[in-house]
């Protein structure tokens, strides 16, 4: 009898702690309301740089409205910050008055967008609206939350004259695949790429001044997801017209996704 009692005070504690924080947590079941996935709005290989637009999808018994936060931070995205739950429901955490030239969405005379380049805590609490005051009812209130890994983890290149590499992709394994450009102003052949100053691979690859190509390396570094890598990388070159050897010299830094 003495366990029930002590069981049945903890229970009163917990729930009124939930109260009191303003976030009352439903079972799914009960509620109504259950987020069921979370995506980023394109995928273009990250070519457009770290700007876009993420959504999150949600399921509701009843029309109810939403408060969008991503990582902690308050979305201003929809019609008195509050979106409709059901369907896609945009993520968005920064905001422009002027239309930028990069992917954004538009809420009233503002651009919203998301940087995709670090991962998204996504929570999303739901209610009726108070009108009189036009909020959620807080005493009612239902939050979920959900996670969305970055689409686009920053990428840094330093170093590397004439001969520069544009962009890369660095698998768990290893694999390592450059984007290098000729920009030395007549054509070339890359013979030999050095890695972290010891591992040397063929590459025997012409390339025409302004041209770019993508060349495979192995053993470049391994890592899990979330991981920081820093790759030195030693790019020899011919010059065509003078049959002389170059090196073009830099760094490439970045996170595994």
């Amino acid at each position: 009898m003495k366990l029930l009692i002590v069981l049945s005070i903890l229970a009163v504690i917990l729930i009124a702690g939930c109260t009191q924080s303003g976030y009352i947590i439903s079972k799914q079941e009960t509620s109504g309301f259950q987020i069921t996935g979370a995506s980023w709005g394109f995928d273009d290989g990250c070519k457009s740089g770290n700007a876009s637009v993420a959504y999150v999808d949600t399921k509701c018994h009843e029309e109810l409205q939403c408060e969008v936060y991503v990582n902690s931070i308050k979305s201003n995205y929809g019609t008195n910050d509050l979106q409709s739950c059901g369907g896609w429901m945009v993520v968005a955490e920064k905001e422009l008055y002027q239309k930028p030239d990069f992917i954004s969405i538009k809420s009233g005379d503002k651009y919203y967008y998301t940087d995709r380049s670090r991962n998204k805590f996504i929570l999303v609490c739901c209610s009726n609206v108070n009108q009189s005051t036009q909020e959620l009812d807080r005493d009612n209130e239902i939050c979920e939350s959900t996670t969305l890994d970055a689409q686009c983890r920053e990428q840094i290149a330093e170093g590397f004259d004439r001969i520069k590499v544009l962009s890369w992709r660095l698998d768990h394994d290893g694999l390592l695949r450059l984007d290098v450009e000729n920009d030395a102003g007549e054509p070339v052949v890359i013979d030999r790429i050095y890695i972290n100053n010891k591992n040397s691979f063929n590459a025997n690859s012409f390339l025409l001044s302004g041209n770019n190509t993508t060349i495979e390396l192995i053993q470049g570094q391994m890592g899990s997801t979330g991981s920081v890598y820093g790759i030195a990388v030693t790019i020899e070159y011919v010059v065509i017209s003078s049959n002389n050897y170059f090196n073009s010299t830099g760094a490439i830094y970045g996170t595994f996704s």
